[in-house]
């Protein structure tokens, strides 16, 4: 193997925390503006 286990593993759990983070953002932000632009 050419990178450590330890080390993908992180960047694995680092790469899914941090979709998960957006993806909620997102979803959170995106009614919120839809909802404004569509009402001007």
């Amino acid at each position: 193997m050419r990178h450590p286990r330890k080390l993908v593993l992180l960047g694995c759990l680092a790469a899914l925390i941090v979709m998960t983070i957006l993806s909620a953002v997102v979803g959170w932000a995106a009614p919120n503006l839809v909802s404004s632009l569509i009402a001007v």
